[in-house]
């Protein structure tokens, strides 16, 4: 009788890859002066802020992309095109862009990202805002899926609504919801 010899071979579970490290995240506000500014700046100038915001500076800190909303899902290629035109556009520099914002425990942000990544991105956003919340996370797992030190994100709350009101202006503020109505928030 013939002995027959089996080979299986040993299957050996491969370690999991390890997850992308979050790319690193300065937290910010507006300075008070910036949000007086804000307040005082004419009705045509406060159409250039609206939320949400991203601003994005390349390796040489300059303004590659201003976008008041991206198309979802769009972000990432959104941000890469911008990178690899390498064409500035109109808008702030990084440092004045960073000198109307203090850390949360209200230190100046200036000086806090220059130079640390090749693309600084300022993604402006309020706590109320439904759309910023959904762009700060897409813009956070984009971020999460690029070379370490590639990219820096500053998440810049500027609460348009707050800095009215502290002014003393009665501000109605509406939001809509799932189903397409507006819905009335606060007085």
């Amino acid at each position: 009788m013939k002995s027959l010899s089996l080979s299986i071979p040993l299957l050996v579970a491969a370690a999991p890859a390890p997850a992308p490290a979050p790319a690193p995240v300065l937290e910010t506000r507006w300075t008070q002066a910036a949000a007086r500014a804000y307040v005082a700046s004419p009705d045509k100038a406060k159409g250039k802020r609206q939320l949400p915001e991203i601003r994005v500076y390349d390796a040489g800190n300059r303004l590659v992309l201003r976008s008041f909303g991206l198309e979802a899902g769009k972000v990432g290629a959104s941000i890469l095109q911008a990178i690899r035109r390498r064409t500035p556009v109109r808008g702030p520099s990084l440092a004045e862009t960073m000198a109307e914002l203090e850390t949360r425990d209200g230190r100046p942000a200036l000086g806090q990202a220059e130079g640390r990544a090749k693309v600084t991105i300022v993604d402006y956003w309020a706590e109320w805002c439904a759309p910023c919340k959904a762009l700060g996370a897409e813009l956070g797992a984009w971020a999460a899926r690029q070379p370490a030190g590639y990219v820096r994100i500053v998440r810049a709350e500027t609460d348009i609504i707050a800095a009215e009101r502290a002014a003393g202006r009665k501000v109605l503020h509406f939001v809509k919801g799932p189903d397409g109505k507006l819905t009335k928030v606060d007085d």
